[in-house]
């Protein structure tokens, strides 16, 4: 079992990270991430994550949100967390904001249909039928010869006759 003091960001590291105006001055990057500049290990990310996920599971979107963005500022190029984020300012009816995340989930794993399935859903829902129109062809061609996709393909084809 690890120790509680292991998942908490060290107060001297984040205060030498302020002090240098690190967030506003450097440029992140997969390699350089708030997480890594914060010292915080792909373990306790993982933790954090599957700590979020529980709000998921246990409908409480509130706290839910606010782990999904605090993981988002970490490490912007986790799709996972995009991608979770998502859904749940999409549950929430929040399609614009939905929409940015599922924008930024697909920038993160381009070969991934999930997030451009629902950013249609999402573009459709606030009246931006042309990007919903690109985001269902898109999702489409990206399920196209992937059988894990099967389904999801199936389900979006109903929608071309429609758009």
């Amino acid at each position: 079992m690890r120790n509680l003091d292991d998942y908490k960001i060290k107060t001297d590291v984040l205060s030498d990270f302020v002090s240098k105006k690190a967030i506003a001055t450097t440029s992140l990057s997969e390699e350089l991430t708030n997480q890594k500049l914060l010292g915080i290990s792909d373990e306790v990310l993982s933790t954090y994550y599957t700590s979020a996920w529980k709000f998921v599971e246990e409908k409480n979107l509130f706290d839910a949100q606010d782990s999904f963005m605090f993981l988002t500022f970490l490490n912007p190029f986790v799709h996972d967390f995009w991608t979770c984020l998502g859904f749940i300012k999409h549950s929430q009816g929040k399609f614009k904001d939905a929409l940015v995340s599922y924008i930024m989930a697909e920038m993160t794993n381009p070969d991934n249909p999930v997030a451009p399935a629902n950013a249609f859903q999402c573009a459709a829902a606030i009246d931006e039928l042309e990007f919903a129109k690109y985001s269902l062809d898109l999702a489409i061609q990206l399920c196209k010869d992937k059988p894990e996709h099967e389904e999801l393909l199936h389900n979006l084809q109903k929608f071309v006759s429609v758009t």
